[in-house]
C-alpha cells in the first residue's frame, strides 16, 4: 500500500496485453479512490495540527496532471504531512490551510521555514528562510567570478558563516552554548552584509540580509527552528520520484486520492506507526463499526507543543567557549 503512492496502476504489468490492462484498469483506480474516501476525515486534524505546531516547513515541486503542467505542495511539522496536489502555484493554495486564522484576522504562532518563493511572504505567519538556498546562490556567484578577489573573499567568508549555522543544531551542547554559539554566527553574518562592497553581486546578496532580518534569525533564538528547508526537501523525495515513475495524475479525482493517501501515510509514519498496518486496523475498525471516527482513531489528541523562545539566554561567561570551526 505504501508503494501504492509512489506508483501508478499503468505500472502493474508491461507484459499484460491491452484487453486485460483495460478490464484491470478501472476496478484498480475505483479501489484506489474508494480507499481514500474513508480516511478523508483525518485532513482535518491533519490541517489543525499543523497550524498549531509552532515549527512548520513548507515546499514545492511539479507535478503533471493529465497532461498539464501543475504543482504538488507539502506544508508539514514533525508530526504531520500535508500533500496537496495537482495544484497551481499561486498563493491561494497554501493559505487555504491558513483560512481560519484569517476569518479572524489572526497571525499564526510559531515560524515557517521556506524558500524564498514570494508567495510564502503572503501568509499570515513569521518566515525563517532557507540558508541553503542561500548559501547556493552565494556559491553561484562565487563560481561566476573567480577572478574577483572582492568577490572570493565576501562569498568564502559567508559561505563558512551559513554552513556553521547549519550545522550548529546537530552538535551534542547544552541550550545555553548553542545559543551563545548561534548570537555569534548571527553577528559575524550582519557584519559581513553591512561591510561595504563595489560588486554589485556581492551588493545584492547583501541586500537579500539587510532587507530582511526578520526572517533570517529565528533559529538563534530557538533551537528547534533549522536554518535551513532540509527536511522539508527530503519529505518531498517520494512525490519527485513519483512524479518520474507515472508522469503525475490522470484527473482531478485521482490527484486527490494521492493527496490522501500520501498525507494519512506519511503522518502515521512520523508518529512511530507501521503505516499499513495501522490504517488497515482503522479500515477494519470502520468494518465492524460504521460510526467509528477514523479521524481520532488515526490521529487522537495529543499534548499542546510548547511555545517558541522569546529572547536569547543571556552570556554565561562561567561557559567555555564554542568553537565554530568545528
Amino acid at each position: 500500500m505504501h508503494r501504492s503512492t509512489s506508483l501508478r496502476l499503468q505500472q502493474a504489468s508491461h507484459a499484460a496485453d491491452d484487453t486485460w490492462f483495460e478490464l484491470c484498469l478501472g476496478p484498480g483506480n475505483y479501489a484506489m479512490h474508494a480507499l481514500a474516501e474513508r480516511p478523508q476525515p483525518c485532513m482535518t486534524p491533519l490541517r489543525e495540527r499543523f497550524l498549531l505546531d509552532p515549527v512548520r516547513f513548507a515546499d514545492e515541486t511539479s507535478w503533471r496532471e493529465d497532461g498539464a503542467d501543475r504543482y504538488t505542495w507539502l506544508l508539514s511539522t514533525l508530526s504531520v504531512s500535508l500533500f496537496l496536489v495537482g495544484r497551481s502555484r499561486a498563493t491561494v493554495v497554501p493559505m487555504e490551510l491558513f483560512e481560519p486564522l484569517l476569518r479572524e484576522a489572526r497571525t499564526a504562532a510559531g515560524v515557517l521555514v521556506v524558500d524564498r518563493y514570494a508567495v510564502y511572504a503572503r501568509l499570515p505567519v513569521a518566515l525563517q528562510y532557507c540558508y541553503a538556498h542561500l548559501k547556493r546562490d552565494v556559491e553561484q556567484l562565487q563560481a561566476q567570478f573567480p577572478d574577483q578577489k572582492e568577490v572570493q573573499c565576501f562569498c568564502r567568508v559567508l559561505i563558512g558563516l551559513l554552513s556553521k549555522a547549519m550545522r550548529l543544531r546537530k552538535r551534542p551542547i547544552s541550550d545555553r552554548r548553542y545559543y551563545q554559539a548561534a548570537e555569534r554566527i548571527r553577528q559575524g553574518i550582519v557584519a559581513t552584509c553591512a561591510a561595504e562592497a563595489r560588486h554589485p553581486g556581492i551588493q545584492a546578496i547583501q541586500d537579500i540580509f539587510r532587507q530582511n532580518p526578520h526572517r533570517l534569525y529565528h533559529w538563534v533564538r530557538d533551537r528547534r527552528i533549522p536554518p535551513e528547508n532540509n527536511y522539508s526537501e527530503r519529505s518531498l523525495r517520494p512525490m519527485v520520484i513519483a512524479r518520474k515513475l507515472s508522469f503525475g495524475s490522470q484527473s482531478p479525482r485521482g490527484a486527490r486520492t494521492r493527496e490522501v493517501i500520501m498525507s494519512v501515510l506519511h503522518s502515521l509514519a512520523k508518529q512511530g506507526h507501521d503505516p499499513t498496518t495501522r490504517l488497515t486496523e482503522a479500515l477494519d475498525a470502520l468494518a465492524r463499526d460504521p460510526s467509528t471516527d477514523i479521524a481520532r482513531f488515526l490521529f487522537p489528541p495529543g499534548p499542546a507543543a510548547l511555545p517558541l523562545r522569546e529572547s536569547v539566554l543571556p552570556p554565561d561567561s562561567n561557559a567555555a567557549p564554542v568553537a565554530l570551526s568545528a
